[in-house]
């Protein structure tokens, strides 16, 4: 039996897409007579198997990967050389649509492009968009993730939340996007349900855990990144009453009091209290 298992990867090394019956065909017509039996012949069994794997080389790094990560099994046959890309990079394409990618400050990783980070980096650029991916997809509580970063190290998170279907990215390099890992990330805010959105002269971005959560997380040039309960009393006040043509950005997150209540200040120096009693209240 291992012997014959031996055998079989290699055949399989030659065409990934044998069936079990051909398999079983090949190894039944080129075996060696033998009293009656068929011996397993390797020599011939592997010839007869059409090598369908490209012609095209794999070496340096984006070989070594692809032979520990897989090989014809994950990524299918190289289709293209490797492609010498911008910053340095270099990129080989494969059959299964797989790409991976090398560069000389994160090594080599590759893209899913049947999956739905691997659409979001399209539609992004690729490599112009959000840089190089400095790891492989990495499952987290409730999806998948993927980093990338460019040629100044600036990078990108691109998530992927399975209760919804849907892909966001969220700019590690912003100020949105540094708040939302020290506070926590995944585990604390939930998934990003949209991109960073500019919203007169601030930039927003919204999360939501499982439970249903959502939070706002709100920056402006003058007063950095505030946290906002995107479901709360407070929140919809400010949009529904004036908004940030009125009522200016939030100079701090949401605050909770002593009593119990609620407050949070705008730049234009109005300020809202809610309690469970009263609702939201315009207090400055």
């Amino acid at each position: 039996a291992p012997h014959v298992t031996g055998i079989v990867a290699l055949m399989k090394e030659r065409d990934p897409n044998l069936t079990v019956e051909q398999i079983r065909s090949i190894l039944k017509n080129t075996g060696t007579s033998v009293n009656g039996y068929r011996l397993v012949n390797a020599p011939r069994a592997v010839s007869a198997v059409a090598d369908t794997r490209s012609q095209f080389a794999l070496v340096n790094a984006i070989g070594h990967y692809f032979w520990r990560n897989g090989a014809y099994e994950r990524f299918g046959a190289p289709t293209t050389a490797e492609i010498a890309l911008r910053d340095g990079g270099v990129a080989q394409i494969f059959a299964k649509n797989q790409v991976i990618y090398w560069t000389a400050r994160q090594g080599a990783f590759h893209v899913n492009f049947n999956g739905a980070i691997g659409a979001k980096y399209r539609s992004a650029g690729y490599e112009h968009g959000y840089g190089y991916p400095t790891m492989a997809e990495m499952a987290v509580p409730g999806g998948v993730m993927q980093r990338f970063a460019r040629a100044d190290g600036r990078t990108t998170a691109v998530y992927w939340d399975a209760s919804t279907y849907r892909t966001h990215a969220v700019w590690e390099a912003g100020s949105i996007g540094y708040r939302y890992n020290v506070s926590g990330g995944v585990g604390r805010y939930g998934f990003p349900v949209s991109d960073e959105t500019a919203v007169m002269g601030s930039v927003q971005q919204r999360f939501r855990t499982a439970a249903g959560t959502e939070t706002v997380m709100v920056w402006s040039p003058g007063t950095g990144t505030k946290v906002l309960n995107g479901r709360g009393g407070l929140y919809w006040y400010w949009v529904n009453n004036g908004y940030i043509g009125q009522l200016g950005y939030p100079t701090s997150d949401e605050v909770a009091q002593a009593d119990g209540s609620v407050v949070l200040s705008f730049t234009s120096g109005a300020q809202l209290r809610w309690t469970a009693e009263t609702g939201v209240q315009r207090v400055r």
